[in-house]
């Protein structure tokens, strides 16, 4: 993805991002939180990875901010101390 060159690639970015958002949203609306999580941390792993090479990267930050929230989401529904909420 190339969030660099100009307003519109910053968006097409950020609509990208929210793509793959929405896959880890349905593992989460299906209750499959350990992959939801794999989904969230990888959007977030990644997009912080490059986050400082955006010009104006607002549109991106509002995407990652949903992945987090995501992640978040995903370690609240696991049990006390469960094998995937640790890995969580």
């Amino acid at each position: 993805m190339e969030y660099t060159d100009g307003w519109h690639n910053r968006y097409r970015g950020a609509n990208e991002i929210n793509s793959v958002i929405a896959v880890a949203d349905k593992f989460l609306e299906n209750e499959d939180y350990e992959n939801a999580f794999i989904v969230y941390d990888a959007i977030v792993k990644e997009t912080l990875d490059n986050y400082y090479m955006v010009h104006d990267e607002g549109e991106i930050a509002i995407e990652i901010d949903s992945a987090i929230e995501g992640l978040c989401t995903c370690l609240s529904k696991q049990e006390g101390n469960s094998g995937n909420r640790l890995k969580i």
